[in-house]
C-alpha cells in the first residue's frame, strides 16, 4: 500500500515534464521522428513540415490531392495521434 507521499515513476516524470512545460516539445518532436510510420511512406514524403501549438497540429504539404485527403478525413487523423501520443492532445488540424 503506498503512503500519501509515494508516487509512481510515471506519476514523477509527468509531473515534471508539466512543470516544465515541455509535453508540446516531446509530442511535437515524437511526432516528427515517427511521421513516417504513424501516416505511411507516401503521405510522409509529401510532408513539408509537422509543428505542434498548443492542440492544434500545423501540416505543411507539397500535394493538392493529400491535402485533400488529409482534409476530408481531419477527424480520423485526429484519433489515429492522439491514440499515438496517449491523451487527447490534439483538437484540431491545419493543413497549408
Amino acid at each position: 500500500m503506498k503512503s500519501s507521499n509515494e508516487h509512481s515513476i510515471k506519476e514523477l516524470i509527468d509531473s515534471i515534464i508539466d512543470r516544465y512545460h515541455i509535453r508540446s516539445n516531446m509530442e511535437e518532436t515524437s511526432l516528427r521522428l515517427n511521421w513516417e510510420e504513424l501516416m505511411g511512406k507516401s503521405i510522409s514524403n509529401h510532408t513539408r513540415s509537422v509543428r505542434l501549438k498548443g492542440n492544434k497540429l500545423y501540416l505543411s504539404l507539397d500535394s493538392a490531392s493529400l491535402k485533400h485527403e488529409l482534409f476530408i478525413s481531419k477527424e480520423k487523423l485526429i484519433e489515429r495521434i492522439n491514440e499515438y501520443l496517449g491523451r487527447e492532445s490534439i483538437k484540431e488540424v491545419v493543413i497549408k
